[in-house]
């Protein structure tokens, strides 16, 4: 009898604790639960699982945002190779122990499902190309199944935070947070304010990954509710049990727009330099292994 193996990506969007989730959630549960990998981001590092991974997957899910012009490309290899790396951590994994209950592979990214600075909807079918591929690999041996996670947030603290973190590409177009929301009024479906129409995402990702496969759940829930939150996520998806949702409950959530106050955007009279360095940090995967201690430094003491 086949093991089944469920595929989870947890997809975004930015801005709604992925860091935390990424951290705190995922990467201790594949720690402490001995039928579970976690392959995604490791939180406030941005690297993934290694750095061949790490970089195999800007490749595939590349950003706009580069410092080489956005080019259409051929994928079919990115893709191939992409799902090897997925393939033989589960054949080393599930392989070595028995597994009769199954087991969990999650990626967690919030690139993949990235309307403002990546291409969020090509994305959706680069990961569907990713499964099936990871599925005609192992098909034999184990029953895949796939699950799509994403969390999304009202609309107007969303932009509120996403235009402060973004603030280094945002500020060459719109100089105040005013400007940004007038250009989003007029373009109501560009960039990041296309991901505000959750009703038409949910159809769209539903027709891709079928409808039982995906799952919506609001970053409202989150704050309210931490526990109702992972009751609603990392518990229905069969990640961990009810009875262990104290373990991670407790965790404290992560704040990547930091010198950031609700309503405010402080960005606007940021130093030169300081914006520079916080552009530089969003081009981690870019930087060579031996610099990046050092740009992560300086990043942290700027704060």
């Amino acid at each position: 009898m086949r093991q089944t193996i469920t595929l989870l990506f947890h997809v975004g969007f930015g801005k709604t604790a992925t860091t935390w989730m990424q951290k705190q959630i995922f990467s201790k549960i594949a720690l402490n639960e001995d039928n579970c990998i976690y392959l995604g981001k490791l939180g406030d590092d941005e690297m993934m699982l290694d750095e061949r991974f790490h970089k195999l997957h800007y490749e595939l899910f590349n950003s706009l945002n580069e410092l080489k012009r956005y080019r259409s490309k051929n994928s079919t290899i990115l893709v191939n190779s992409y799902a090897e790396v997925i393939s033989d951590k589960i054949t080393k994994k599930f392989n070595a122990i028995d597994h009769a209950g199954g087991g969990n592979v999650i990626l967690s990214n919030e690139s993949i499902a990235g309307y403002g600075g990546y291409n969020a909807e090509l994305n959706m079918f680069l990961l569907k190309m990713v499964i099936e591929r990871v599925r005609k690999n192992l098909g034999e041996k184990y029953n895949l199944e796939e699950k799509i996670f994403l969390t999304f947030r009202e609309q107007a603290s969303l932009l509120q935070s996403f235009f402060a973190y973004d603030y280094y590409h945002q500020s060459d177009k719109f100089k105040t947070l005013e400007k940004f929301i007038k250009y989003g009024i007029s373009h109501h479906h560009n960039d990041i304010f296309g991901s505000l129409w959750i009703d038409e995402i949910i159809v769209f990702m539903g027709e891709i990954f079928g409808e039982e496969n995906v799952l919506f759940v609001p970053y409202e829930l989150l704050k309210k509710d931490k526990n109702e939150f992972l009751r609603q996520t990392v518990v229905s998806l069969g990640l961990i049990s009810d009875n262990k949702i104290e373990m991670y409950g407790g965790s404290k959530k992560n704040n990547t727009n930091k010198g950031q106050e609700s309503g405010s955007n402080l960005l606007i009279d940021m130093p030169r330099l300081k914006k520079n360095i916080i552009g530089l940090s969003q081009y981690g995967y870019l930087i060579p292994q031996f610099a990046r201690a050092f740009v992560k430094y300086i990043y942290i003491y700027i704060y």
